[in-house]
């Protein structure tokens, strides 16, 4: 098949990426995390140097202390190496750090690690799927298809081996709705949505389950850029006008930490602008006018703040 409109179609989506798989908030991720080894464990977890850490780097992202963010999660990764699957966790906060920075080649690089790390845990194979979905989605970013595929059928593999959480399945089939826009086949994009659909209805109304509005936000972003490249202008933009919905009910969840998901309503905000403009709608000033406010509002920097 012919790889259309991949740029277009990832362009300003790489904070998706950087935090979309992170399907629990901090504190639910250590409870399950302990849950699969052993009761003892979330004690033992909750006052090691790794949580510590973490939780000063959620702190620091709070009041927009970007080095002090970094410095936290990369000294969680260093004293959690003899546990992968705290030290992946660690490097992903990290690449939703530099997502949300728009420091794309660090966010990769940190989406590789997270990666790596969740390889090495041959116990708990629930991350990995998660983390390769992560890597899949900034392959597709840069028009790196091929390789999206390889991570995306990897990911696919594991979610059906070790059926652990419907939640990586369903993020991986939008994915691949996703990839298969980039391909200019509508019809498959379209079946791949399809076959998400209901399985995320019972927990449409459940504004405290941010894993499946981080989904019903991402099916929609990418119902948008369908009717989009089908011209469909109207559905594009009651398709972005739901996502953005979606991304307001994760801002106010307080069990999700970090600014990830204040970008991703600032971005989605942006794309729906961009949705109304092309439509010739006045409106996009005001959606527009939003997403900067917001982006003002929790100090995103507007150049490198690591120099």
């Amino acid at each position: 098949m012919k790889r259309l409109f991949s740029q277009k179609l990832f362009a300003g989506a790489l904070i998706f990426a950087g935090a979309a798989f992170l399907l629990f908030g901090f504190a639910e991720f250590v409870r399950r995390v302990s849950a699969r080894r052993n009761a003892g464990d979330f004690a033992e977890i909750e006052s090691s140097p790794w949580f510590q850490a973490m939780t000063q780097g959620h702190k620091c992202e709070d009041v927009a202390d970007w080095a002090g963010a970094r410095n936290a999660y990369e000294r969680a990764a260093k004293v959690m190496a003899q546990q992968p699957m705290l030290q992946s966790r660690a490097y992903s906060a990290l690449c939703a750090l530099y997502s949300a920075l728009d420091l794309d080649d660090l966010a990769f690089q940190a989406a590789q690690k997270a990666t790596q790390a969740a390889r090495r845990d041959e116990e708990i194979p629930f991350f990995l799927p998660s983390c390769l979905l992560n890597e899949a989605e900034f392959h597709a970013s840069t028009g790196d298809l091929p390789r999206a595929w390889e991570n995306l059928r990897e990911s696919l593999q594991l979610i059906e081996a070790h059926p652990l959480h419907e939640l990586q399945q369903i993020h991986a089939l939008i994915l691949r709705a996703k990839i298969h826009l980039c391909e200019g086949d509508f019809a498959q994009a379209s079946a791949d949505l399809e076959s998400v659909w209901q399985p995320l209805q019972p927990a449409s109304d459940s504004f405290f389950m941010a894993g499946y509005q981080n989904a019903l936000a991402k099916w929609w972003a990418v119902q948008a850029q369908l009717r989009a490249a089908q011209n469909d202008k109207t559905g594009a933009i009651e398709a972005w006008r739901q996502s953005v919905h979606r991304r307001r009910i994760i801002a106010q969840v307080p069990h999700i930490e970090g600014v990830s998901k204040h970008v991703a309503l600032a971005t989605t905000l942006e794309r729906l602008a961009q949705s109304l403009r092309d439509a010739g709608d006045d409106l996009a000033q005001k959606s527009f006018a939003e997403s900067h406010s917001i982006r003002r509002a929790i100090g995103l920097p507007a150049a490198n703040p690591f120099g």
